[in-house]
């Protein structure tokens, strides 16, 4: 049993969920696109430019948001970052 969990008496997920802060959709949505891109770009593909690796970054991003859209019932904030990834 972890530190959190024996002083607390919760669950290690629960508390470790209570100190994250939450997203507006658009940072959201950011957040996303830049964890593809720098996956993207670390990687030794032929992507190339950041501009290139960007635009697949977000299709890689609104595949995944599709996913947990078709899979949750908060689909509220979910539709906000779609929206937000789709300006992009």
């Amino acid at each position: 049993m972890g530190d959190v969990q024996r002083r607390t008496g919760s669950s290690p997920v629960l508390a470790t969920n209570q100190n994250l802060s939450i997203m507006t959709p658009k940072e959201k949505a950011e957040d996303l696109v830049n964890q593809f891109r720098i996956l993207l770009m670390d990687e030794d593909t032929d992507c190339g430019y950041e501009v290139l690796c960007t635009s697949i970054a977000i299709k890689n991003a609104l595949i995944c948001v599709d996913e947990i859209l078709n899979a949750t019932s908060n689909n509220y904030y979910w539709l906000k970052v779609s929206y937000e990834l789709e300006k992009m």
